[in-house]
């Protein structure tokens, strides 16, 4: 008959040993990041739209109260994007803690933060971290989505930047501000995916390795 043992016996420290705290386990869900990482992505969709209209009007004859709405629609983006900011790098924090333990590949801290702001390493760094974060889930599964909000994000910086010359007409910004705002709707749609698919992978349990069979004996002459 099985044996059912109680919880294991807590003894005090011998004396003139310090007391150790106990290892604290690696978290193993990811909630409730994932959702404060989707209202994050969702409010830097909104700022990436609100972006690419106010874009659009400030090259236009504004009266007051068009440029007030221009400055409220430019606060809507820098709010958004902050947003969408720290609760994409919670959230990759939580999936590392999560993954790396169990053998995966994960980014540095640093990494998650700060290669957003470094020159040039901004470029790749981001992705990178996640595509690092997202191997659990399928390197390859992961790919078209990253590619899709990587690309996205890209694609709305570089409309952004010629948006912020001020040689820049409104017949170009005609056609930016459409193009930017299509970029965002694809980035967020990717970024969306990313979140659902690696934070179920993260969640599940990690394969357990299976010990190889044993060789074959050696046939004796």
């Amino acid at each position: 008959m099985p044996v059912a043992y109680g919880a294991p016996v807590a003894y005090g420290a011998p004396q003139g040993y310090a007391q150790v705290a106990p290892l604290q386990a690696a978290p193993t869900t990811v909630s409730p990041l994932d959702t404060w990482a989707k209202v994050g992505a969702i409010a830097a969709a909104v700022a990436g739209l609100a972006w690419a209209l106010g874009g659009l009007l400030v090259v236009q004859v504004l009266t007051p109260a068009g440029a007030a709405a221009v400055m409220i629609l430019l606060a809507i983006g820098t709010l958004g994007g902050i947003a969408g900011y720290v609760t994409l790098c919670l959230w990759m924090m939580r999936v590392k803690k999560i993954v790396e333990p169990q053998g995966y590949p994960a980014p540095a801290g640093w990494k998650i933060w700060a290669s957003w702001f470094i020159p040039v390493y901004w470029f790749y760094g981001p992705v990178k971290a996640l595509s690092d974060l997202g191997f659990k889930a399928g390197k390859d599964r992961m790919a078209t989505f990253l590619a899709m909000w990587w690309g996205g994000f890209l694609l709305f910086s570089v409309g952004n930047r010629v948006s912020g010359i001020e040689e820049v007409g409104s017949d170009v910004m005609v056609f930016l501000a459409p193009v930017m705002a299509l970029a965002t709707l694809v980035s967020f749609a990717g970024l969306w995916i990313l979140i659902v698919e690696i934070s179920r992978a993260a969640a599940a349990p990690a394969p357990v390795a299976m010990p190889a069979p044993p060789a074959p004996p050696t046939p004796t002459a």
